[in-house]
């Protein structure tokens, strides 16, 4: 499938001793984990759609498939397309744990990506990670098999969600060099069925941006918290019976002034635009009432934000634009998640899809989840939800009505604080620790 090889001279460097980071634009999550990499270990994130990795035939085909299963999301959120919904369900399925068969028999997914390797795709790729040899560190499951199948180097792979797709594992998982890092133990114990042995899954916790996080100390995460219970809890509903937890872990909590400020993080496909534009009509009243600060990320569209600035103006937020009212454009992908993680950084609540974010609960950021589109946003939904870290959104124009009912119970600093105490915020050093003895070596 490659239309022809690259010559040394025609590949970039990276700094010795340090691994690859490889990924995929197919949404922002892949891509997302993998620049919380890139920027610890101060290299760049590798794209498998571009050049130096791709050529031009596998971009192609890389476009096409992304295309594809953008515009079945967009179709799958209509609310009267269950032929679509259906057929994302299926391509996305994932058993229950408990299901009689057997766990290790192929896919149509995971057989159609093996024909595609099979006649090449990602030969190209693999001839980029022989000549630096490195590690490859991917958060894609297709880029992983074709670094094992077109290299000899050491392969990582990071599972995103809270549950696994046969397609991630290979076919013969005890004879697989990949070593696969887990965001939670239900991962581990997904893989395990599919075959992939023991000793090559380390359960490290999906990798959050230390800059959010905060280091050793995890300072930034725990002030970041202390400042948000004060506008969640404004009865004082939850600290009434919660308060001696929460100040032997936090220390007394500081008061606080302004507007509760809420972000809504739209996935990259835009499949979730039809709610968005309800949410602003339902929280338009508490807008103008100066009772909440809306941020809006619209990604890389700047089409999305011009259509959301004319319906911000016609349920009257007009004048709210710029100030109460934020619509978060970048151009760059790149862009896009240093914007997302300063506007993370003073959130004090996030509606999304139940996308690779829901590890972000751990931060101390309550989240409402909008409904999920396929088998493993249902999946990622029930894990955040077990912990008690994440509310489901409401009916969306009666969202105003909500939010003032959710901050008079104390029922979203209660998922705040369940989720900085009960998830994991150490999956970047935990990962980097699995990765470096390797590297360095």
């Amino acid at each position: 499938m490659s239309d022809a090889a690259l010559s040394p001279s025609d590949l970039p460097t990276v700094p010795s001793g340090r691994p690859l980071i490889i990924a995929v634009a197919m949404g922002f999550g892949h891509l997302r984990a993998a620049q919380a990499l890139a920027d610890a270990w101060s290299v760049p994130v590798f794209e498998a759609d571009r050049v130096p990795l791709a050529t031009a035939t596998e971009i192609q085909l890389w476009q096409t498939t992304r295309e594809r299963y953008e515009r079945l999301s967009r179709w799958a959120a209509k609310p009267w397309s269950w032929g679509a919904h259906g057929l994302l369900r299926w391509l996305t399925h994932v058993a229950d744990e408990d299901a009689p068969g057997d766990f290790t028999q192929p896919t149509f997914a995971w057989r159609y990506l093996n024909r595609l390797l099979e006649r090449g795709l990602g030969n190209t790729l693999g001839a980029f990670a022989e000549h630096h040899q490195a590690p490859v560190v991917t958060t894609f499951h297709a880029i992983a098999h074709m670094a094992e199948r077109f290299s000899r180097v050491p392969v990582y792979c990071l599972v995103t969600d809270a549950d696994a797709h046969r397609i991630w594992a290979p076919l013969f998982g005890e004879r697989s060099r990949i070593v696969y890092l887990a965001p939670c133990d239900d991962v581990r114990v997904r893989l395990l069925q599919y075959g992939v042995s023991a000793r090559r899954i380390q359960v490290t916790g999906f990798p959050l941006p230390d800059a959010l996080v905060g280091g050793v100390g995890q300072l930034a995460s725990r002030m970041a918290l202390v400042r948000r219970l004060g506008r969640l809890d404004p009865a004082h509903a939850f600290m009434s019976t919660y308060e001696e937890e929460v100040k032997a872990l936090l220390g007394p909590l500081s008061s606080v002034t302004g507007p509760l400020h809420m972000t809504l993080a739209l996935g990259g496909a835009g499949a979730q635009l039809r709610i968005v534009e309800e949410i602003l009509e339902g929280v338009a009243p508490i807008i103008s009432a100066g009772e909440l600060r809306l941020t809006i990320m619209v990604g890389t569209s700047a089409e999305r934000r011009d259509h959301l600035a004319q319906v911000a103006a016609r349920v009257g937020l007009a004048s709210s634009l710029g100030h109460a009212l934020q619509l978060a454009y970048t151009p760059t992908l790149t862009d896009y998640f240093a914007a997302f993680n300063r506007i993370a950084a003073e959130t004090d609540l996030l509606w999304t899809k139940p996308s690779e974010l829901v590890f972000y609960a751990a931060l101390g950021l309550p989240l409402i989840l909008a409904p999920p589109l396929g088998v493993h946003e249902e999946r990622n939904r029930r894990f955040v939800q077990s912990v008690g870290a994440a509310l489901e959104q409401p009916e969306p124009k009666a969202f105003g009505w909500w939010l003032r009912a959710r901050l008079a119970d104390g029922s979203l600093a209660r998922a705040a604080f369940w989720g900085y105490t009960k998830m994991n915020r150490n999956g970047l050093p935990n990962i980097l620790r699995a990765v470096e003895h390797v590297a360095t070596s």
